[in-house]
């Protein structure tokens, strides 16, 4: 399981060289060298990579151009070694969360209205998502009940990514 990544992003013109190359380090480049050191260890037919990508990987999100790209690269990196590692019998997936309701995102979801109007309203379901949803994805992706299941990014959301609007958003 390759979980590196870190947040609060910015839009392109706000975002630095400096900062770019962090999100590129941490989301992209850490999660390709544990992928490359650990598929020497894994065994043929039974090894499993999930990779940690976002939904703001998948869909176009105001704001954070620098997590969005990095996210997006880690999906396409999850297409590109299923690809290459499917012959070997080695599943390689990813897990795409929205918004979860964690330590670092709880200032957020109770205070930010334009947070709140993008990515909180917009969930069809009657709860934000906990780390528990995500941990449970994974472990699926990693159990023989996914057995036949590489190349496939699962986004853990709430239903967000198939609705994507917000009556509020429009007005902030």
């Amino acid at each position: 399981m390759n979980n590196a990544g870190i947040g609060n992003a910015k839009a392109a013109d706000q975002t630095s060289d400096a900062e770019w190359d962090r999100y590129v380090e941490i989301n992209l480049r850490a999660l390709f060298r544990f992928s490359r050191e650990a598929l020497p260890h894994l065994t043929p037919g039974r090894g499993v990579i999930v990779n940690l990508a976002s939904v703001f990987g998948l869909f176009g999100h105001p704001r954070v151009a620098p997590s969005a790209a990095t996210k997006a690269a880690v999906v396409g990196l999850t297409h590109q070694m299923a690809a290459d590692y499917g012959p070997k019998g080695i599943r390689v997936n990813a897990v795409a969360p929205g918004v979860i309701e964690t330590a670092l995102t709880r200032e957020r979801i109770d205070t930010d209205a334009r947070f709140q109007a993008l990515n909180i309203d917009p969930i069809p379901f009657p709860r934000l998502g906990r780390p528990e949803d995500v941990a449970n994805a994974i472990h699926f992706l990693c159990s023989e009940d996914a057995a036949y299941i590489s190349g496939h990014v699962l986004a853990v959301d709430g239903g967000w990514s198939v609705t994507n609007y917000s009556r509020r958003g429009d007005a902030l």
